[in-house]
């Protein structure tokens, strides 16, 4: 992407952002280097913490509520990784702090991640060491040795004062994803086209941006509180270990299966899914799901095919 700016006129300079000043006749931003003066500047940093308290301390802007994450990375040659394909392996696991994790193949390597509050490379060492991991490791990666890890964040809620006069943040930066699946390149991607067109077509007034950029972004803005809502309920049934019986449905039913991956992978908006498989009879069946797991102390399984479990 670099390199297609570059094709495309733009300047690159390779210099550390130290502090940024908007002023009425532009905005001034100060690096290791020389400074730059612009008519208006683009947050474009993810939540790279130094860059957000720059932003903090020379704008309004206030970065938004996210969540840690640790990733480690295993590289397992060439034979695993063609056993593996191209599956995405999803944890919601009960542990305290840990909100849900990942394994992903990668071209040569696979790419192990956790988020939560609180996830560190302890909590990374026991979601390797937990018998549901453990089954999709290769096995002579099973015997532990020494790791690289890698911190990051990733937003669950909007920036505060996202934009403003002279100002806009777009990505990771903007807080403008799916609060429980991020799809971050794909929102990365759109917020930027929706802040160039919005600085060509209609300046750079807080005005302009709220009533051109912030308006072009509402298929994301308006999907966030269900977006949340369905991220509470899934921490809850994970805490509440109903989750089993949740997959148990997703066996029964096609709709909650379809439910299920379009809130993981984020092929549908929150809304979308939630209007579509809200029904009486899914109803009742969480219903008597729920009544035999807290008053029954019933153990969820599996329905059986001919060919063996339906997962």
């Amino acid at each position: 992407m670099l390199e297609e700016v570059r094709k495309a006129g733009a300047q690159v300079i390779h210099n550390r952002m130290t502090a940024v000043e908007v002023n009425s006749d532009g905005v001034l931003v100060y690096s290791d280097g020389e400074n730059i003066k612009c008519a208006v500047v683009v947050g474009a940093f993810g939540l790279d913490d130094g860059t957000c308290r720059i932003f903090e301390q020379g704008t309004p802007y206030c970065q938004p509520d996210f969540l840690n994450t640790v990733i480690t990375r295993l590289y397992p040659g060439d034979e695993f990784m063609q056993s593996m394909g191209f599956t995405i392996q999803a944890f919601l696991l009960s542990y305290p702090g840990l909100e849900f994790g990942a394994i992903t193949p990668k071209g040569d390597h696979i790419s192990i991640n956790i988020a939560g509050r609180n996830v560190s490379s302890k909590v990374m060492m026991d979601f390797l060491r937990s018998a549901p991991v453990q089954r999709f490791l290769p096995p002579h990666q099973r015997r532990e040795k020494p790791l690289n890890y890698f911190k990051g964040r990733f937003p669950i809620a909007p920036a505060r004062n996202l934009y403003g006069y002279r100002y806009v943040m777009i990505g990771d930066s903007a807080g403008l994803m799916r609060p429980f699946k991020g799809k971050g390149i794909n929102t990365a991607i759109h917020t930027g086209v929706y802040a160039a067109s919005s600085i060509m077509m209609h300046g750079l007034s807080k005005d302009a941006f709220a009533e051109n950029y912030y308006r072009d972004c509402s298929q994301l803005t308006q999907d966030i509180p269900y977006g949340k809502a369905v991220r509470i309920f899934t921490n809850m049934a994970t805490s509440l270990k109903f989750m089993d019986h949740m997959i148990a449905v997703a066996a029964e039913r096609p709709d909650f299966m379809k439910a299920m991956f379009s809130s993981v992978s984020g092929h549908d908006p929150y809304k979308k899914i939630i209007a579509e498989t809200t029904s009486l009879s899914l109803v009742f069946t969480f219903t008597k799901r729920i009544l035999a797991h807290f008053l029954l102390r019933q153990k969820a399984c599996l329905p059986l095919k001919k060919e063996g479990l339906a997962l």
